[in-house]
């Protein structure tokens, strides 16, 4: 089974003008130990079809996009998250999700009511990359007319016994969204350009794209000869795309978006402000509107 195919050019704006910031042989013990250690012996028969390939970030002159050359293709890549990754295990980490993690969320829904100047049960949304969607089920629970898409067959029948409306393919549906929202994902997608365009086709005028993903904040300094590979924002083989604010104005170059300011339209409080400064640095979600 072939494990990796190499990306040639950046996957947000086309460019092939590309350096070199960092490479690791997969078979190199530091590499070795992460995949081990993370994925345990569920890795273990992929770790010699990995010997021979690299680990390679680039980072994209042009929009600053930092991307990992070789990614899984899409047979490595559903082993991956149907079966390396135990389903067991990541349904029973959503399971133990924290409240404060429900009550971001809440706050989070509070803003699209006062984004979109609508209330819940006029508001019709699609999660895209739902994963066991939790944070739909309690856009359902609050009157949002919910959707969600999702790649993952296990995840989908989850979803499917919870009584959320399934989109499988997104240039098949006729629906159209007031909102998509899609957290932790983009920084999985082999195509995250192909990807929004298909979802700006199914967004409503003045509707709104959400995308949170894992923050930058001070990454760039981490890459270096002595650099371990973990559980942050380039991931080997999960995150492969790490965005900038420029990542994003490329792909929406040729489309009528804009990009707004989403922390203004949560309710008010005293950490308002200094969220919005601390947002701006480690940047870990945007907002763009359809014009």
């Amino acid at each position: 089974m072939m494990i990796l195919q190499k990306r040639y050019e950046c996957p947000c704006c086309d460019s092939k003008k590309l350096k070199k910031i960092f490479t690791m042989p997969y078979d190199h013990e530091r590499m070795v130990s992460f995949l081990l250690n993370y994925y345990g012996e569920r890795i273990q028969i992929f770790l010699k079809d990995l010997k021979d390939q690299m680990y390679t970030l680039q980072k994209c002159i042009d929009c600053q996009t930092i991307f990992q050359e070789f990614i899984p293709t899409d047979e490595f890549s559903n082993k991956l998250y149907e079966e390396i990754i135990s389903p067991n295990k990541s349904l029973e980490k959503k399971l133990n999700f924290p409240v404060t993690q429900f009550n971001t969320y809440f706050n989070e829904m509070i803003a699209f009511e006062n984004l979109l100047k609508k209330k819940s049960f006029d508001i019709k949304v699609l999660e895209f990359g739902a994963g066991w969607g939790f944070w739909s089920r309690l856009a359902q629970s609050l009157n949002f007319k919910v959707n969600v898409s999702e790649i993952s067959a296990t995840r989908n029948k989850f979803l499917k016994d919870n009584n959320l409306k399934l989109i499988n393919e997104l240039d098949k549906t006729n629906d159209k969204f007031d909102l998509i929202y899609s957290d932790q994902t983009f920084e999985h997608l082999n195509y995250p350009k192909e990807i929004f365009n298909s979802l700006y086709k199914i967004l409503n005028q003045n509707g709104f794209i959400f995308l949170k993903f894992p923050n930058s904040f001070f990454f760039k300094k981490k890459i270096n000869k002595s650099y371990v590979p973990s559980k942050d924002a380039v991931h080997p083989l999960e995150h492969i795309n790490l965005f900038t604010i420029n990542s994003f104005k490329s792909i929406i170059k040729d489309l009528n978006m804009s990009v707004i300011n989403f922390d203004k339209y949560y309710n008010f409080n005293l950490k308002k402000y200094p969220r919005m400064i601390i947002n701006f640095f480690k940047f870990d979600k945007i907002l763009i509107k359809k014009n």
